[in-house]
């Protein structure tokens, strides 16, 4: 289980994007390791569910935010999107774990891989 946030680094979630990047790493490992074992490796890349998870992500700064200390501004940090039911997301993870023949990653929901696709796309065109 990764999460969209591994192919992918928003603003203020460098520490958990890092957890779902290095996931990411050890399944790429993991695949081409078992492959000649006929064990299959994928991944689950959940998009912003709303279970709380997101809003709480974005609240924490209040604990540690000192604008006499801090030089970035948090104030107002809110989760920046729409969130998705959670409930909607299990048939797709069931899916994925059942499957034979699926995909290596599965974006969940499948709606939200063109905002992957196009998040990975800016960041080689992005200038310095």
């Amino acid at each position: 289980m990764s999460s969209v946030v591994g192919l992918f680094s928003p603003a203020f979630t460098g520490a958990y994007s890092a957890s779902k990047h290095a996931i990411e790493a050890i399944a790429e490992a993991l695949y081409e390791e078992l492959k000649p074992f006929g064990i299959k490796v994928a991944t689950v890349n959940p998009g912003p569910y709303l279970t709380g998870f997101n809003d709480r992500m974005m609240e924490t700064y209040k604990a540690w935010y000192n604008p006499k200390v801090n030089f970035i501004d948090h104030t107002g940090l809110s989760f920046p999107g729409e969130q998705f039911d959670p409930l909607s997301a299990i048939n797709d993870i069931v899916n994925v774990i059942e499957s034979d023949n699926g995909k290596f990653r599965n974006i969940i929901p499948s709606n939200f891989e063109a905002v992957v696709k196009q998040l990975q796309a800016n960041a080689w065109e992005r200038k310095v």
